[in-house]
Formats: structure tokens, sequence, C-alpha cells
């Protein structure tokens, strides 16, 4: 029993002890209140027309944050400007409303700008991309081009703005920063648009050194001096020098290193020295010797086999040997082995360069393991001149020139003596130094070859080099004449040698009803139109094509004509429209043209049809009409109800059918041409509906039926738009009375408010469905409750989408 007792004892104390620490820690607990309400924004622009979200946070006082969107309850002042319900603030007009949220005993300030509609956005820059140096800065200008084609806006300010890549560029209201080198992309919203900037920092297209390749010896240090070149094709100047701006780094410190362009020998061997400035990279093979190198006086060598001023035969070079443990050069040039690569070209001698012949060769220069090339070009040409054909008789000779231009000597020479020449039929052309001799009749290819290059020309000896006549075309008015000349070119160059063979040749005409010709080549024009005149002589025909009372030119006044299948009220695309034509006789005088007398054609009748010059437009689609006229031919475009883009007055729209309203709204639909003229489709255009049940369409005139949503779809010449429409969107239902007691027989009127989303309340009392859980209990019509017996009934009001209750009690 003491062990029992103690046991009760000891759990009794315990209770007591837990007891009292509970005391104590209910004691010590804090109220926890809302010190402020935080908004996602304090300031938002909304587009007419266009929707945002807002949220709400609670902050406590113990640091916890709570989102009570949701909870919040608004104050608007002017609900025509904008609405916000739930955080969904809806665009109405122009303008700008403070509104106040409220939670708690907290508020907070929103201000809501409604603007305009922005059609699209624009900067001002070259091909949509910005080319900066580091450090640089530019502004870009963004302008606002809005639907309802006001005045464009400059936007800059207003605009938010972004970098993909900070490091590279920033931009503060359009001021855009380059930062470093690479690309980047500045981004720019304003309204539902966005437009886009590249931006390239430093990006050259080339980077070059002033040397190719760079040998030193042991210790010795050289700098090299670095140039960028921009894609314009601008050498950098600001910075002068890019050589202390680049990134330079060695494949081998071991045997050279670099810093900031100063290029230092370490070792013997190579190092590949690479210079990075933007996004380029540049290379130099760096060569160090220990033992020796070797410098040549001359690199590039010119030598002439000519008696000029400036040609020379032979050229002396000199050769010295850099050591490393001596102050001075050693001319080692007698020493050195030289080579020709082409000693028909140029042979050298102990460094003495002779001319040998035309062409290009290289001279090496060995000495040691080391070794230097110099290139020589001896009476390289850059053009070669020669008469392309000659005309001459059996038994004469001429001389023929073959003037040369070269690259660093004014004018031209007569290199002929020096050419080597070959004649492709020696039995009857034979030459030998430019001097060409006929020996029987017939025709052969003399060839000059001379630094690399060969011409050619033509020989005719007694065969005339051409027989031609003196026109191809001839433009005559009817029943005037034209004399046609049927000629032999003996000689180019002596037009005295040349022979009229008109009257030996035999003439016809293609057509003798357009234009004769007699024996003598006088052509005369019979009626309009056109006829090949023909010259036979050595069974060769020769052609002429004569136009007689021929248009030379014919143009219409428009190459485009757009249309519209439904005239335009406003006149501004007809569904006709008359193309005029101009035309210019063969004389060059203007001609006046009736229009009946033009053929006319559509390749798509079906499209667009004409008549006499009247163009009309059937069905959508594009056709060219061919009107030919004076043997000419011009051609017009048309298009018939193609529109680059279809825009509607309002893209949603919100009904009741409350007493309230709205219950209609009015849509008007714009369309634009590929011309860029709108007009007002709204009439013609094909209005449907996706539920008659909840609203319908007339030409644009939307309709309440009952609620729900529903999409109205407008369609016009292929374009299509669609706009959400919304009826009796309610915020919430109530009832002026949520709990009743009657006595049986007892009637009560309840009256039934809609609240809207745009804060507009409305009594729908008659309009809203009622039902009763228990008509034993209570009976209800149009809010008049009934009771007919005791017992409990629960009356639903149905509105809108919204339900709301009332309790009754029938005692």
């Amino acid at each position: 029993m003491f062990i029992r007792f103690k046991k009760s004892f000891i759990m009794t104390l315990i209770l007591i002890v837990s007891l009292a620490s509970a005391g104590t820690s209910w004691a010590a607990e804090t109220t926890v209140v809302l010190e402020k309400l935080i908004l996602s924004k304090n300031e938002i622009s909304v587009e007419n027309g266009s929707q945002a979200t807002m949220t709400v946070t609670a902050l406590h006082s113990d640091g916890t944050k709570k989102d009570v969107t949701e909870l919040t309850k608004w104050t608007n002042p002017d609900d025509t400007v904008a609405t916000i319900y739930n955080g969904k603030i809806t665009a109405k007009k122009e303008g700008t409303v403070t509104v106040i949220a409220n939670y708690g005993n907290k508020n907070e300030e929103l201000k809501i700008i409604v603007t305009k509609q922005v059609k699209n956005l624009t900067t001002k820059t070259e091909n949509g991309s910005l080319d900066l140096r580091k450090g640089g800065s530019v502004d870009v200008i963004l302008t606002a081009h809005y639907t309802d084609n006001s005045t464009p806006e400059n936007v800059t300010v207003k605009a938010a703005w972004s970098s993909s890549n900070e490091k590279v560029a920033t931009v503060l209201n359009g001021k855009v920063t380059a930062l470093s080198a690479g690309t980047a992309t500045i981004t720019a919203n304003y309204g539902k648009q966005v437009v886009t900037v590249e931006v390239n920092v430093e990006i050259v297209s080339r980077l070059d050194l002033d040397v190719n390749q760079l040998s030193l010896l042991l210790k010795e240090s050289k700098a090299v001096t670095l140039t960028a070149t921009y894609p314009d094709g601008n050498a950098t100047d600001i910075p002068k020098d890019v050589t202390n701006d680049a990134v330079w780094t060695t494949s081998n410190k071991k045997v050279a290193d670099v810093l900031k362009g100063t290029i230092t020998a370490y070792g013997a061997g190579t190092a590949t020295i690479t210079a990075s400035y933007g996004t380029e990279k540049i290379t130099l093979e760096v060569d160090v010797d220990t033992t020796r190198k070797l410098v040549v006086s001359k690199q590039e060598v010119y030598l002439s086999l000519l008696d000029t001023d400036k040609g020379k035969s032979t050229e002396v070079l000199k050769l010295e040997a850099i050591y490393p443990d001596k102050k001075d050069p050693v001319n080692v040039t007698e020493l050195a082995t030289w080579t020709s690569s082409n000693t028909a070209v140029a042979y050298v001698n102990k460094g003495t360069i002779s001319a040998e012949g035309s062409g290009s060769a290289t001279i090496t220069a060995k000495y040691g393991d080391k070794s230097v090339t110099v290139k020589v070009d001896v009476d390289v040409a850059r053009h070669l001149d020669l008469v392309e054909k000659v005309g001459m008789n059996v038994g004469k000779d001429q001389q023929l020139e073959l003037n040369a231009s070269y690259a660093d000597i004014v004018g031209k020479i007569n290199v002929a003596d020096k050419a080597v020449w070959s004649s492709s039929d020696e039995a009857i052309v034979f030459v030998s130094k430019g001097k060409i001799s006929a020996y029987k009749m017939g025709e052969a290819i003399v060839s000059a070859t001379y630094g690399g290059i060969t011409v050619k020309t033509k020989v005719s000896v007694d065969v005339p080099i051409s027989i031609s006549l003196n026109a191809k075309t001839a433009d005559i008015k009817v029943d005037s004449s034209y004399t046609a000349i049927l000629n032999a070119v003996y000689d180019i160059t002596d037009a005295t040698k040349n022979v009229n063979l008109t009257s030996k040749a035999e003439w016809s005409t293609s057509d003798e009803k357009v234009a004769e010709v007699n024996s003598d080549g006088v052509i005369t024009g019979v009626a309009k139109g056109t006829a090949t005149i023909t010259a036979l002589y050595n069974k060769t025909k020769y052609t002429m094509k004569v136009s007689v009372g021929l248009v030379s030119v014919l143009e219409a006044d428009s190459q485009l004509i757009v249309l519209s299948s439904v005239a335009d009220a406003d006149g501004k695309i007809g569904k006709s429209k008359d193309i005029v034509l101009k035309a210019k006789s063969s004389s060059g005088g203007n001609e006046v043209i009736l229009a009946e007398d033009v053929t006319w054609k559509s390749s798509n009748p079906s499209v667009a049809g004409v008549t006499d010059g009247k163009v009309t437009g059937y069905t959508k689609g594009k056709a060219t009409i061919t009107a030919e006229y004076g043997g000419q031919k011009v051609t017009v475009s048309v298009e018939v109800d193609l529109i680059q883009s279809l825009e509607a007055t309002h893209q949603h729209v919100e009904l009741k059918t409350g007493s309230k309203g709205p219950k209609e709204q009015q849509v008007k639909v714009t369309a634009t041409f590929s011309d860029g003229t709108a007009i007002d489709v709204t009439n013609s255009a094909e209005w449907k509906t996706s539920s008659y049940k909840i609203a319908t369409v007339n030409k644009g005139n939307v309709s309440a039926v009952a609620y729900g949503k529903t999409k109205i779809t407008v369609k016009y010449a292929g374009k299509t738009l669609s706009i959400p429409v919304e009826v009796d969107m309610l915020k919430y239902l109530q009832t002026d009375e949520v709990s009743l007691k009657l006595k049986v027989k007892e009637e009560v009127q309840i009256t039934a408010t809609a609240t809207y989303v745009d804060g507009s309340e409305d009594n729908v009392s008659k309009a809203a469905l009622w039902t009763s859980s228990k008509i034993l209990a209570a009976t209800v019509k149009d809010g008049k409750i009934k009771a007919t017996g005791k017992g409990k009934a629960t009356i639903t009001i149905s509105y809108g989408g919204k339900k709301t209750k009332v309790m009754v009690v029938v005692e």
C-alpha cells in the first residue's frame, strides 16, 4: 500500500509542475499583429483593353508573410478608367486612377495608368544593331506606334529595358553602355510590345601585326605593333595603338615571352605568340637562335629586259649574318650559297641577280643552317594588248604591235620583238617578232606569249573579216523608206578597203503586206507590223528586223492595282479601276491611245477581269493584266482582297443581361491592304458566335443573351479574329436576408443583388433562379418566400454562375 501511495504522490507532483510550467508559457506569449501591406507594384501601366495582375502580401509583426490578394478589398474612385478585382486589373479607357487596397486595418495605394494600345515599337538604329567600343555609349530612342494611328510617342524613359549580358553592355532608360568585348541583346518592353537591339562591343573584322615573322637573338627584345580593323573598314584610331589593350600569350615561355607587344627571347627554339583583341586573334611565329640570323638587303626585286629609265637588268643584294657575341653584323654575301628557282628568268651569282627572261623566280641564300628568300619578277606584265582582227592580201607583210603594261612603269611598251610568236597555219600566214606575211588566201590564228601571258589575233588573207548589214533593226513609218547596206570589212584599220555588196545580194521580205524591199536594199513600209528583211550573198543570209508603224514605248499609269470585291463606302478601295496607257512612236513622239484599240487580257479572270482598260475585282487573289498595242506589251499586277492585317476596336467584350447593362456592344473591324490603305469592313465581314445561348452578333453588334463565356469570330478576306465575350460575370451574389423565421402562411419578399466584376450592382430578384429544398415548409418565386408548413427549408438563389442561400424556419 505504501508503494501505491508513493506512485500517486509522484504523479500528482509531476502534474503540478507541468501545470506551473504551462502557466508560465501562456504568460510569456505575445500577440502577432499586421504591420503593413506590400503591393507587387505601387504604380502600373496597362494598355487600354488589356489586363494585368497585382498581388497583395500581408507582413506581420513576427516577420511572417501571407498572400492576401483575394482577401483584399479595393476602393476605386473611377471605375470607368480601370477596374480591379482579386488583384486582376482591367483597363477601360485612357487615364489615371489611384485605388486603395484594404486588408485588416491597413491600406495601401496603387496608381493605375491606362495607356493607348501599342501596335509596334521602333528604334533608331542601323540594321537593328549597334557597334560600340569599350567604354562607349549611345542613346537608343524608342518610339511607340499606336493602334489608333495617333502621333507616335517617344517612350524611351517609360519602357522597361534589359540586357541579355550585362558584363558586355548595360542599358538604362535607353542609354546603352559598352563594358567589355562581346555581344548582347538589349530588350525594350512597352505595353505588350517588345523590340530588341543587338549590341556588338569591340567586334573587329581583322587584326594585323606589323611583322609576319620574327627572328631574335638570345636575350634580344623586339616590340611589335597590333592594329585592329573594324567591320566598317576603318583601322582603329582610338586608342591609336591597340598593342597595350590586347591580351598576349606565348606557346613556350622558355623560348620567348611577350608583355604588351614586346617579345623577349630566352632560349633557342620556336614559339608562337598570340594576340587577342575583341573577338579576334592573330599569331606570330618567333624563331630564337643562339648562333646567328640572316638579313638580306631586299626581299622583293623587280628587273626588266627592256631599255627604260626604270628598268634594270641586274640587282646586287647584300647578305649579313648577325651573331649574339658580335656587336656588328658580318657580310656573308660571297660565302653564302645562292640558288634560283628558275634560271631562265633570273640567274644569281654571289648575290648579283641577272634578268634572263620574263617571269617570276625565287632566289634563296643559305649560310650555315639558315636561309632567306627573295622574290624576283622580270618583265611580268599586267596586261598585253594585240589587235583582235587583221585583214590583208596575198603577198603582203604587216608589222603587229604587242603593247605591255607594267605595275611600276607608266605607259605601254611594245615588246613584239621579245615575245614568242606562232601561227596556227604557216602555209597561210607566217609570223616572226610580230611581222606577219600572207602567203595564200585563208584564215589563221596568230598567238603571242610574253611574261606568262598569251594573246591571239585572227588574220584573214583575201577573205573579208566580216560581212554585215549596217543595222540589225529599223523603225519606219507607213509609206516611208529605209536603205539597208550590206558591207564587207577587209581591214578594220582602213575603211577604204571595205566593199559595198548591196547590189550583189538577193533581197527578200518575210511579209510583203508589212514591208517591201527592192534590189538596191530600199525598204518601204506598207502597213503596221513587223517583217524580216533578208540579204542573200554567197549562200549566206544576213537579216534585219523592220518595224512599221509600231510604238517603241508602252507604259501604264500604275504598276499595281489594289481592289476589293466589296467596294469601300468611303471610296478608299474600289471594286474597279481604269488603266491609262501612254505610248511613244518609233520616231519618239507621243501617241494617243484609245482603250478599245488595245488588246486586254487577264491572267486570272475569276479574280479580276478587264474590259477596255477597266479592271474589276471579283474574288480574293492575284492576277496580271496584259495590254498589247503597237507591238509592245505592258503588264499591271492586280491584288483583290489581299489584306495584311485585320484589327478590331475591342479585344474583349463584357456584357450584362440585367437592367443596368450594357446589353450590347458594337465592334468595328478595319482591314489594311497591301498598299497600306485601311478601310472599315464591319458590315461586309462574316460574323459568328460560338454559343448563341450566351451572346449573338450581327454586323459587329454583340448582344447578351444569358450568363457565360463565348467567342465572337470575324472573318474577312481570309483573315480571322477571335474576340472573347463574357456575359454576367459576377463578383458575388447576395440577398438582403440570410435567415428567416416565419409563421405558417406568412410571406416575405427577399431582394437578390448581383455585384459585377466592375463593381456595379443590379437587382436580379426576377432574373435569378429561386429554389426551395422543402416546398412543404416554404415555397419561393421571384424572391417572394411563402411559409406553407412547419419545418425548415433552404432557399437557393442562382444567377450569373453564382449562388447564395437563405435559411427559413417555419414555426
